[in-house]
């Protein structure tokens, strides 16, 4: 499971199912149950919606035996007909939503599907057993393939005198994404500009910011929000633009990751501590290079096997990605 969660809460969704509805997916389910070891006693409570149980053990090792188990059936192809459509998954909070969300984009992304599945239990991208070498990719490619590289020398010193601000982040509740193969808006990240470069670029409008600052790339960069020194912006969905490109069109390869002043469980973290609480398993992919009262300056490592906007999809509410226009 990833780092810091736990639960005894997980969802049934049997949106695809035939066979099964919100009038008998409780019975169906109980069957489930059984089927995976368990016992329907071990079921504390159960809400239904018209798509989805959400099913509430009396422990958290009841929970996670059952999806574990029919996770393994459902890849080995020994589920029952009638729950062969259906998934089973833990009930993440949002940012660890958002990091599974990123893991079926990315499969999607490799058009890996009939090799290839989301482990919900471990939460990772796993090869399906039985299957030959020649099906697998030799190495994990990121979201967005990043076209460009920068040195890792610019270590602009005046990136210190950016203020960065904490504007609110709206959260909602998310059923993972896998059976879309697109999506309607990529994640939303902040653009600030230094204190020096408030009079060339407070009168501008956001088309007139953008074209100045980012050239071509201005077209497929969209509005979320002016903030008082800068703007919130998502890229267009079918953009191949990434946020490295717009790093590298600055002569940058750093950015920052900053949280809201009402999130102080993160002030006493080390660097370390802050991305493993975030990122799990690609915290490796990070380096640090300046350390902020509220955040850090980072950089992705060479050898880093994911993408910035991959780690965006697993921000939670309270933490936030800058891109800083200086001098």
């Amino acid at each position: 499971m990833p780092v810091g969660f736990r639960s005894n809460t997980i969802l049934f969704k049997f949106t695809k199912s035939k066979v099964i509805n919100a009038e008998n997916a409780q019975i169906k389910f109980a069957k489930v149950v059984t089927q995976c070891g368990g016992s329907p006693g071990d079921i504390e409570n159960v809400e239904t919606t018209s798509e989805i149980l959400t099913v509430t053990f009396r422990s958290e090792e009841s929970a996670s035996k059952v999806l574990k188990t029919f996770q393994d059936k459902k890849i080995r192809d020994e589920l029952s007909a009638e729950f062969k459509a259906c998934r089973i998954f833990y009930d993440l909070p949002e940012h660890l939503q958002k990091k599974r969300n990123a893991l079926f984009a990315e499969i999607h992304k490799e058009k890996a599907n009939d090799y290839k599945y989301v482990d919900e239990f471990h939460l990772s991208i796993k090869t399906k057993p039985g299957m030959s070498a020649s099906h697998k990719t030799s190495s994990r490619k990121s979201l967005y393939h990043t076209e460009t590289q920068v040195p890792q020398g610019e270590r602009d010193k005046s990136i210190r005198s950016v203020k960065i601000k904490a504007e609110p982040r709206i959260s909602t509740r998310a059923v993972p994404q896998e059976d879309s193969q697109t999506y309607d808006k990529r994640p939303s990240f902040a653009i600030y500009y230094e204190e020096q470069l408030h009079v060339k670029y407070d009168h501008m409008s956001f088309a007139q910011f953008t074209k100045e600052v980012f050239g071509f790339y201005a077209t497929n960069i969209e509005l979320e929000q002016r903030l008082s020194d800068g703007f919130k912006v998502f890229l267009k969905p079918k953009s191949r633009t990434t946020v490295e490109k717009l790093l590298a069109h600055l002569g940058k390869s750093s950015f920052i990751y900053y949280y809201t002043d009402y999130a102080p469980k993160y002030r006493h973290m080390g660097f370390d501590e802050f991305m493993a609480e975030l990122f799990g398993v690609y915290a490796k992919d990070i380096k640090m290079d300046v350390r902020f009262d509220n955040g850090f300056n980072v950089s992705l490592k060479p050898t880093a096997t994911t993408s910035i906007e991959k780690l965006l999809m697993c921000l939670p509410k309270d933490v936030d990605i800058a891109v800083v226009v200086s001098l």
